[in-house]
């Protein structure tokens, strides 16, 4: 499990056995300095994942690996001219 520019992802990985159901999810990085939104799920291996379910869930049948993605959110900057001014 990973998590690309701007989140987090849960769980952050393991051992798991064959058979076993997992439930993951990815959670966007949100701040006043910076937003992101969660894009997708990228999947390899058997039994992986890939779309835009989130949370999205799997059946181990072997090793996987899951990147979770997401997109920066427009930043509006809001100033007053003449400069100084309230509102």
């Amino acid at each position: 499990m990973s998590a690309g520019t701007g989140g987090k992802v849960i769980p952050t990985g393991g051992w798991r056995n064959r058979g076993t159901a997992i439930a993951f999810s990815a959670t966007p990085t949100s701040n006043t300095q910076v937003s992101y939104s969660f894009a997708s799920w990228a999947g390899s291996g058997a039994s992986s994942y890939s779309g835009t379910n989130n949370p999205a869930s799997i059946t181990m049948t072997g090793p996987i690996t899951e990147t979770a993605s997401f997109m920066q959110n427009a930043q509006v900057t809001v100033q007053t001219n003449p400069t100084g001014h309230t509102f």
